[in-house]
């Protein structure tokens, strides 16, 4: 039974349990329901992939999977690390899409993840109650659901959501057991072996529940001075039978580490603990490594993009906590505030590489959202007669504030950035938006009707920096009954790309830099990530030229659709190519500059043009007309790189060096020709 809370009447705590299960059951409705509006991420083809492979593993008898040096070397899994990860709710997801096959493959993973994030949020509310009674379960409840950060990742975050849900839901089962010590119940000894093993299932850091378990159980036993007679052998046993069912549960999905139950986990924690796939990330306006973050790094990124409600209520609890422990059980309060700071200090400790936010840290949140409920149940009970009002208006008023950037922002509800920080005005340029691609869905839906796309008959080609969820959605274009996915990874395209049996469609993959160097697509769709904050201020180089559409929030660019005419493009430049080989240097000048003016960035006929005026001998003409497209195209690194080439060739030494410096960090792939020149210069 949940914690009575005695500064509250019978009725109204019947009032309150009743609207705790209200709310409940509304989010086990809700959530997975409007899981359809959201993207794909770019980090779903893996677990795809992997639940798959242990299907055919189950169900086929395909032992492939098990040849680890022959799967990384076939590249199916190129640089994930994916075997180091349970396989529960992967194959699980696999099983439905094989044997009910309701929706698309990536449709039914989110239908699964948001109907676990449901779970793991009611679990969070019957650990508040447990402490502090229907009132702190309710008030968990809410400020769990409206925390857009934490909200936004139960619709297709496929392993960090599961393991949050399945580690509290474990706390919360622990919390039980101790309160049933010294007889505890079998069915909570059996759901928290369950727990444990779910949790497991999916990361090793599922095995941090059973040292918690016995940790917590063992100490408890002491400090009620009960150590001889409740810490026996027979809830040594019981321990002992917990530990060992969630282990083999947690072990049971999860080829890698069944096929050595010992030495594989271990080799797990090994590798975990200091795993690192290099990636650069935006970190209050500077680029850093994700192998170099700060310790301040998960407490600032929670700082800012947790509602105030839950602020509030943890500076509170941590102000009041010697106060309100006559209120609650404080070997209680410890045990959830242990589990929600300790896995955070111990990665600074290790100075473990983080990545993307603070999604692989979401686990410690719910823990720490508890503590942040009990203040605000403390603050109300304390308060007498109709006082009770003053917090309880101060509370709806805060949760409102989500609540309405959750109402108008769906389904971009990760990317909130709180009101005391300013909103994601305040985060362009200084911390990572859309890092996960959701905006990609809208956009590429805005193409598709406003471009008319399903009434072409000839070839077009789309270019992307976010290939894997827009290669899906050109799946659902070209098969509208039930897009499956395509494993571009193994496929035959050498730039990461597919095609499709009727040849209408290309989608192949292009870095955002580097866009204007491959001029075989028609539009382009562009997300913001890995570009810098002085590139994402400086006007013009997103959205760049030629954007039809993008997608906002708020007023901040999350992604954009560029189109072009690469055919017209392609026609001219092999014209100007032609004439300039036969000598016809003006005649050539005007063909690539009627390339440009269809595309004014186009790479090969800035660089025809360049040497155009470099045979005429007019490099006074060639820097007069680049820099005057400077004048319109800030950020073209062509035109630098050529203009400041330019430079070069007149002597200008300065000039050269400015335009070949800025063109190098706009584009780092002219780095090696820039400093040819510039010590030909010397």
């Amino acid at each position: 039974m949940l914690a009575t809370n005695n500064s509250f009447s019978p009725k109204t705590n019947a009032f309150l349990k009743m609207a705790f299960w209200i709310v409940a059951f509304s989010l086990i409705i809700i959530m997975p329901m409007k899981s359809f509006d959201f993207g794909v991420t770019g980090d779903e083809h893996w677990h795809h992939d992997y639940g798959n492979a242990i299907y055919n593993y189950f169900f086929h008898g395909d032992k492939s999977i098990l040849d680890w040096k022959r799967v990384e070397d076939s590249k199916k899994f190129e640089e994930s690390g994916i075997h180091y990860y349970g396989g529960l709710m992967d194959v699980w997801v696999s099983i439905w899409n094989h044997k009910v096959g309701w929706w698309g493959d990536y449709e039914m993973q989110h239908f699964w993840i948001a109907a676990v994030g449901a779970f793991g949020i009611i679990s969070t509310g019957l650990l508040a109650g447990e402490i502090g009674g229907w009132f702190a379960a309710l008030l968990a409840l809410l400020i769990l659901a409206l925390s857009p950060s934490y909200l936004g990742h139960c619709f297709n975050n496929p392993k960090d959501i599961p393991f949050a849900s399945f580690s509290i839901f474990s706390v919360y089962q622990l919390i039980k057991f101790l309160k049933q010590l010294p007889k505890p119940h079998l069915k909570t000894s059996i759901l928290l072996a369950l727990g444990i093993g779910a949790a497991l299932g999916v990361r090793i850091g599922g095995l941090l529940l059973i040292f918690y378990m016995w940790m917590f159980v063992f100490t408890f036993c002491f400090i009620q001075k009960e150590l001889k007679t409740w810490f026996n052998q027979k809830l040594i046993i019981r321990l002992v039978l917990i530990s060992g069912a969630g282990y083999a549960l947690g072990l049971l999905c999860w080829p890698f580490g069944h096929s050595s139950p010992i030495a594989h986990p271990l080799e797990t924690l090994s590798v975990m603990s200091h795993f690192f796939t290099p990636i650069s990330m935006l970190f209050d306006g500077e680029k850093i490594m994700n192998n170099e973050v700060p310790t301040s790094y998960i407490p600032r990124l929670i700082s800012i993009t947790a509602p105030l409600i839950f602020l509030i209520g943890l500076i509170g609890f941590a102000v009041t906590f010697f106060f309100s422990k006559k209120m609650y059980n404080w070997f209680f309060i410890l045990i959830v505030a242990f589990v929600g700071v300790f896995p955070w200090a111990y990665a600074a400790y290790k100075s473990s590489a983080l990545y993307d936010g603070w999604r692989h840290f979401l686990f410690i949140y719910p823990p720490l959202v508890v503590l942040a409920a009990l203040f605000w149940n403390y603050l109300v009970s304390a308060m007498k007669g109709n006082l009770k009002f003053v917090p309880l208006a101060i509370a709806v008023l805060l949760l409102f504030l989500p609540l309405k950037f959750i109402a108008k922002n769906h389904p971009n509800e990760y990317l909130y950035f709180n009101e005391y920080f300013g909103g994601i005005q305040n985060a362009y340029g200084n911390f990572e938006t859309d890092y996960w691609m959701n905006s990609a869905k809208p956009a590429f839906k805005w193409l598709v009707e406003n471009e008319k796309l399903h009434n072409r008959k000839d070839s077009f080609s789309i270019r992307t920096n976010c290939v894997d969820p827009i290669r899906y959605y050109a799946l659902e274009f070209n098969n509208a009954e039930k897009p499956i996915h395509y494993d571009i990874k193994n496929g035959t395209d050498g730039n990461f790309g597919i095609k499709f049996p009727h040849q209408t469609l290309f989608v192949g993959y292009v870095n955002f830099k580097n866009r204007n160097n491959m001029n075989d697509w028609e539009y382009g769709i562009f997300y913001t990530r890995f570009l810098d904050k002085e590139m994402l201020e400086t006007p013009g180089y997103f959205p760049p030229a030629n954007t039809i559409h993008v997608e906002e929030l708020d007023g901040v660019p999350l992604i954009c659709v560029v189109k072009r005419k690469p055919k017209l493009e392609k026609q001219y430049n092999a014209i100007a190519d032609t004439l300039m080989k036969q000598g016809k240097i003006d005649e050539a000048i005007v063909y690539a500059k009627k390339t440009l003016g269809v595309y004014a960035e186009n790479s090969d006929a800035i660089s025809i043009l360049f040497n155009c005026y470099m045979q005429k001998k007019d490099a006074q003409g060639c820097i007069n007309y680049f820099s005057n497209a400077i004048s319109k195209y800030k950020t073209s690194d062509a035109y630098y790189f050529y203009l400041g080439y330019a430079y070069a060739m007149t002597g200008s030494k300065n000039n050269a060096y400015n335009c070949l410096n800025t063109a190098t960090q706009l584009n780092s792939n002219w780095v090696q020709a820039a400093n040819q020149i510039l010590g030909q210069l010397k």
